[in-house]
């Protein structure tokens, strides 16, 4: 897949290949082969309703469960399937924006996982949003992440969201508080309600805080380590587990963030 978060590696990749065409090998998971692209250099797909059954609950309507005819252009929608392994109405926790047809058949963009949203003042701000903000932040300020996550902060009050972010090359210390603004008005633009709960003092401004050197290949070599198959090693947008937590807040660079 070259959506979701993974555009953000798909940017890099760009440097070494050029414009040469990107094939991108489609949206399966555990549960199913979902969609297949029918053109290069694409981010949607086209579902495949002989794989599995699907239906899809709209964002702005959680109470409502439609089919595959049912759905609209434009529209976001949680995913759920039924499928000829014995899974029956099965929420995969992924979130699709319908893009338009093939022919007669929807195609899709992944766009999150629902349950990465984050969410620690109710104002839910998904990985779209974060992902978003942070390629606004580099492109306005001329820098560049190897990896980034964003970590929920409850140490203080109010909470805030912290970016730990392995920068590619040194990063100039000084340059941590336009980043941290550029950070906080990127994500404002993102989400209406962040904004507000920014204004309304129940956020507090993010953090950012600098990671060592190779912080994020020390992670996939310590997954790998565990047995961790490696293409189910995803980028860690979100900090949510306290594996997760343990390991990149003992990785912060204190020679930069001092």
């Amino acid at each position: 897949m070259v959506g979701s978060n993974l555009k953000f590696y798909v940017q890099k990749l760009r440097k070494y290949i050029g414009d040469a065409p990107i094939h991108n090998m489609g949206y399966a998971a555990a549960e199913g082969y979902m969609a297949l692209p029918v053109e290069l250099n694409v981010n949607d797909y086209v579902l495949l309703p002989q794989s599995v059954f699907f239906e899809f609950i709209p964002m702005d309507d959680p109470d409502k469960i439609l089919t595959m005819d049912q759905i609209e252009v434009g529209k976001e929608y949680e995913l759920v399937v039924t499928n000829r392994s014995g899974l029956y109405r099965y929420k995969i926790e992924d979130v699709v924006r319908v893009t338009g047809y093939y022919k007669r058949t929807p195609k899709v963009e992944f766009l999150y996982r629902n349950n990465l949203a984050m969410n620690i003042a109710n104002e839910k701000t998904t990985t779209q949003m974060v992902d978003w903000a942070a390629a606004k932040t580099q492109e306005k300020l001329g820098i560049s992440f190897k990896g980034y996550s964003f970590y929920p902060d409850h140490s203080v009050d109010p909470v805030r969201y912290m970016l730990l972010a392995e920068p590619e090359g040194d990063i100039d210390p000084k340059l941590i508080p336009q980043i941290e603004d550029a950070l906080n008005e990127f994500l404002c633009e993102s989400n209406e309600k962040y904004f507000k709960y920014r204004r309304w003092g129940m956020l507090a401004a993010p953090k950012v805080c600098f990671l060592k050197k190779d912080t994020y290949a020390d992670y996939r070599e310590m997954l790998k380590k565990q047995g961790k198959v490696l293409n189910q090693i995803k980028p860690v947008t979100v900090i949510n587990t306290p594996e997760r937590e343990e390991f990149f807040l003992s990785h912060i660079d204190e020679t930069v963030n001092a």
